[in-house]
């Protein structure tokens, strides 16, 4: 929230860290909640739907808390032009990795296929975006 490293911010960013980190095991498809059903046998659909909604209101209510706190201490960006073809390109190349946790959650909800197969599904178009990232990387 501020780029500054001062030692008094240190803390209004760990506070966030700390509290987004929990989102990891609530929100589907979460590795704690595979290995969850794998031990106890538990169906891998019904946890997703279990943790879908308490999920999306943790993150909803923490895109609030920090709305509130950038608002009021104005850590707002500088505004930008808005370029559309630049917008377009970015959504584009985005859009696996937005698209493949909804693919994921539907597959293993319905039964679509287990996690073995969907983990070979996702993999290419994965790869595929992170590929030319990482070549064009440089150290």
């Amino acid at each position: 929230m501020n780029p500054d490293g001062t030692e008094a911010n240190y803390r209004k960013r760990s506070g966030i860290t700390v509290a987004s980190s929990t989102m990891g095991m609530v929100i589907p498809p979460s590795i704690p909640m595979i290995m969850f059903s794998m031990i106890t046998g538990a169906s891998v659909g019904a946890l997703f739907m279990a943790g879908l909604i308490p999920g999306l209101l943790v993150g909803c209510m923490q895109l609030i808390v920090c709305y509130v706190i950038s608002k009021k201490n104005g850590y707002h960006p500088k505004l930008e032009k808005l370029v559309v073809s630049q917008m377009i390109r970015t959504l584009a190349y985005s859009l696996p990795a937005v698209v493949m946790p909804i693919i994921m959650v539907l597959a293993i909800s319905f039964g679509i296929c287990n996690v073995l197969v969907l983990f070979a599904i996702t993999f290419i178009p994965e790869l595929t975006t992170w590929v030319p990232l990482l070549m064009n990387y440089k150290m």
